[in-house]
């Protein structure tokens, strides 16, 4: 659980109506109890709607119900046992004239409209539950696992994320007729083609000697996040690209490629390129004699919310 998505829980957990179900707890008695979750409910509802779903969608909802409920529970079990005891004493006093305690039920009108609410809820909370079983749980069942850095090195040094953006571009540029990219091949430095054969070839020695700026005008540069290696097989690298656009755009894009790296020369095997859809970053790894099976994240990054949004399952297979 990353340390955003924790924080957003914790404060789900301390919405005021959770300290007003508190208050209202303590103040009124215990049977009172379902007038109390009534008004939590219509807090949490109208807290929800202030808040236009909170980061967590549904669940900046139903969280700060869950815990206005285990609250009022929690303080009427407390008082319960308090008034038991206060019980005994008068039983114990007037033991000749017992005393017969009845239920108190809501009114059908009240309670039905609860159950119907709730039904409601529990209805609307199947997507995320789908979507949590297939982004996040499924993986682990089934063998994957999360990203393991094992950085690409030449000579000892790992590889700058400078030339990693040169073999980026470039491959965008030449490798994918149907992208539209963001850098045009006159940004390029073409002092570095004498590296390059095939287009899909790159000696990281020759590279990394030549001393120039890789880019002709890097006023967009900042664009590139870097790279990131997922996993390593034998002399294959599954590895993720993170980048965005170069203007207002805050989407993030990420591309997903298979190196073949034997400490000299950089050979891109395969290449999903973002294209024009953000795609999003490698999550899940696994991987075997034929090649790496990746799963990415379920949430596209700036998105208002990632109810519905599932993840990709891809696979890169190995050259012979």
């Amino acid at each position: 659980m990353s340390a955003y998505l924790l924080g957003s829980i914790i404060g789900s957990v301390l919405q005021p109506s959770t300290f007003i179900a508190l208050i209202l707890a303590l103040i009124l008695k215990r049977k009172r109890r379902s007038i109390i979750l009534i008004i939590v409910f219509a807090i949490c509802i109208l807290q929800w709607i202030v808040l236009r779903g909170g980061s967590l969608g549904i669940g900046s909802l139903v969280i700060p119900i869950i815990s206005g409920i285990l609250v009022v529970y929690i303080v009427s079990i407390f008082k319960s046992n308090k008034n038991q005891e206060n019980l005994k004493k008068v039983v114990e006093e007037t033991i000749e004239k017992p005393v017969k305690k009845k239920k108190r039920h809501l009114p059908r009108f009240i309670t039905y409209p609860i159950y119907l609410f709730i039904f409601v809820i529990a209805f609307y909370m199947i997507t995320p539950l789908q979507d949590a079983y297939h982004n996040e749980i499924k993986p682990l069942i089934e063998g994957y696992s999360t990203a393991d850095y094992d950085p690409l090195m030449h000579n000892g040094e790992v590889i700058s994320q400078d030339l990693m953006m040169y073999v980026h571009y470039f491959t965008e540029i030449n490798t994918d007729e149907d992208f539209i990219p963001y850098v045009d091949s006159e940004t390029l430095n073409d002092y570095y083609y004498v590296c390059i054969e095939d287009k899909n070839i790159f000696d990281i020695g020759c590279m990394t000697n030549k001393k120039q700026p890789f880019l002709t005008d890097d006023k967009c540069a900042w664009t590139f996040f870097g790279y990131t290696p997922i996993a390593k097989y034998k002399n294959y690298y599954l590895v993720n690209i993170e980048e965005r656009a170069c203007g207002s755009m805050i989407a993030r894009f990420n591309s997903y490629y298979l190196f073949d790296y034997d400490g000299h020369q950089l050979i891109v095997d395969k290449v999903i390129t973002a294209g024009r859809f953000p795609e999003r970053p490698i999550k899940f790894y696994k991987v075997n004699d034929s090649g790496f099976k990746f799963v990415t994240s379920g949430c596209y990054h700036g998105a208002d919310t990632c109810r519905g949004q599932r993840a990709n399952w891809l696979e890169f297979t190995f050259n012979d």
